[in-house]
Protein backbone atom coordinates (compact mmCIF):
# COMPACT_ATOMS: atom_id res chain seq x y z
CA UNK A 1 0.00 0.00 0.00
CA UNK A 2 1.29 3.46 -0.82
CA UNK A 3 1.75 6.43 1.46
CA UNK A 4 -1.44 8.15 0.26
CA UNK A 5 -3.49 4.99 0.84
CA UNK A 6 -2.14 4.68 4.38
CA UNK A 7 -2.75 8.37 5.04
CA UNK A 8 -6.43 8.10 4.12
CA UNK A 9 -6.95 4.70 5.78
CA UNK A 10 -7.60 2.70 2.63
CA UNK A 11 -7.53 -1.05 3.07
CA UNK A 12 -4.82 -3.09 1.40
CA UNK A 13 -6.87 -5.70 -0.50
CA UNK A 14 -4.11 -8.31 -0.34
CA UNK A 15 -3.15 -8.00 3.34
CA UNK A 16 -6.42 -6.88 4.93
CA UNK A 17 -4.74 -4.20 7.07
CA UNK A 18 -7.97 -2.65 8.33
CA UNK A 19 -9.54 -4.39 11.31
CA UNK A 20 -13.29 -3.94 11.76
CA UNK A 21 -14.38 -3.83 15.38
CA UNK A 22 -17.93 -4.81 16.18
CA UNK A 23 -19.84 -3.50 19.17
CA UNK A 24 -20.60 -6.24 21.71
CA UNK A 25 -24.29 -7.10 21.82
CA UNK A 26 -24.33 -7.95 25.52
CA UNK A 27 -23.51 -4.44 26.76
CA UNK A 28 -25.58 -3.11 29.62
CA UNK A 29 -26.43 0.59 29.47
CA UNK A 30 -26.91 2.21 32.87
CA UNK A 31 -28.74 5.25 31.41
CA UNK A 32 -26.86 7.57 33.77
CA UNK A 33 -26.72 10.42 31.24
CA UNK A 34 -30.41 10.43 30.28
CA UNK A 35 -31.62 13.94 29.54
CA UNK A 36 -35.09 15.36 30.15
CA UNK A 37 -37.31 16.36 27.24
CA UNK A 38 -40.37 18.57 27.32
CA UNK A 39 -43.33 18.73 24.92
CA UNK A 40 -43.95 22.44 25.44
CA UNK A 41 -41.30 25.17 25.23
CA UNK A 42 -42.89 27.02 28.16
CA UNK A 43 -42.39 23.94 30.37
CA UNK A 44 -38.62 23.71 29.82
CA UNK A 45 -36.67 23.64 33.06
CA UNK A 46 -39.69 22.66 35.15
CA UNK A 47 -38.98 19.25 36.68
CA UNK A 48 -42.67 18.51 37.24
CA UNK A 49 -43.40 19.07 33.52
CA UNK A 50 -40.79 16.68 32.02
CA UNK A 51 -42.47 14.54 29.34
CA UNK A 52 -39.75 11.88 28.96
CA UNK A 53 -36.05 11.12 29.40
CA UNK A 54 -33.80 10.00 26.54
CA UNK A 55 -30.49 8.19 27.05
CA UNK A 56 -27.88 9.52 24.58
CA UNK A 57 -25.71 6.42 25.02
CA UNK A 58 -28.23 3.82 23.84
CA UNK A 59 -31.13 5.93 22.54
CA UNK A 60 -33.72 4.38 24.84
CA UNK A 61 -36.63 6.62 25.87
CA UNK A 62 -38.30 6.45 29.30
CA UNK A 63 -41.45 8.07 30.61
CA UNK A 64 -40.75 10.62 33.32
CA UNK A 65 -42.27 8.40 36.02
CA UNK A 66 -40.36 5.30 34.88
CA UNK A 67 -37.05 7.16 34.82
CA UNK A 68 -37.62 8.68 38.27
CA UNK A 69 -38.47 5.23 39.63
CA UNK A 70 -35.28 3.90 38.06
CA UNK A 71 -33.25 6.74 39.63
CA UNK A 72 -34.71 5.96 43.04
CA UNK A 73 -33.40 2.40 42.83
CA UNK A 74 -30.01 3.30 41.26
CA UNK A 75 -27.87 1.95 44.08
CA UNK A 76 -29.61 -1.43 43.97
CA UNK A 77 -29.60 -1.50 40.17
CA UNK A 78 -25.91 -0.60 39.89
CA UNK A 79 -24.93 -3.12 42.56
CA UNK A 80 -26.78 -5.84 40.65
CA UNK A 81 -25.02 -4.93 37.39
CA UNK A 82 -21.61 -4.88 39.10
CA UNK A 83 -22.01 -8.38 40.58
CA UNK A 84 -19.60 -10.92 39.05
CA UNK A 85 -21.32 -12.98 36.41
CA UNK A 86 -24.16 -10.50 36.02
CA UNK A 87 -24.63 -9.46 32.41
CA UNK A 88 -28.14 -8.17 32.49
CA UNK A 89 -30.08 -5.47 34.21
CA UNK A 90 -33.58 -6.13 35.50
Amino acid sequence: MGFIGKLFGHQDEDRGDVQVLERPTDEVCLHTAAAPEWDNLDDMGKEDRVARFRCPACGEVFSASDYRRMQASDSERLAKVMEPGSGEES
